[in-house]
């Protein structure tokens, strides 16, 4: 667990990205034409969804026998929700809410790995 520690604090860094730049860049971009750049570019939705499925991806990799099956159906499914998302306009759905509902899951789950975790983690009130 300590070894993967930065891992899971980059992983909700990155899903906390995902989530902000899907719920506060539509709002920014309506006042700041600079943000509208990145609010509609699918080259950073991808570059987001990436970096975010890549960096729990190595956790679990990483983490092996540490890891529990329910912070490993978080994941996935946090995941597969990211992923869909790059796809969602196509098939008729919101890739805001399920990017969204995506990075929630895999931040929970990281988050609570952080918690349950070891004694290595400041656990501060």
């Amino acid at each position: 667990m300590a070894g993967t520690v930065g891992l899971d604090r980059a992983a909700i860094g990155a899903s906390g990205a995902c989530i902000l730049h899907c719920l506060a860049l539509p709002v920014l971009a309506a006042s700041l034409p600079f943000a509208a750049f990145f609010a509609e570019a699918e080259w950073f939705h991808v570059l987001m969804a990436l970096i975010t499925i890549a960096v729990s991806l190595t956790v679990v990799l990483s983490a092996g026998s540490t890891l529990t099956a329910s912070f490993l159906l978080a994941v996935f499914v946090g995941m597969a929700l990211v992923a869909l998302g790059l796809f969602a306009e196509g098939l008729g759905l919101s890739e805001t809410i399920l990017t969204a509902v995506g990075g929630s899951f895999i931040a929970a789950a990281h988050l609570s790995r952080l918690r349950r975790g070891s004694p290595h983690i400041d656990h501060a009130p």
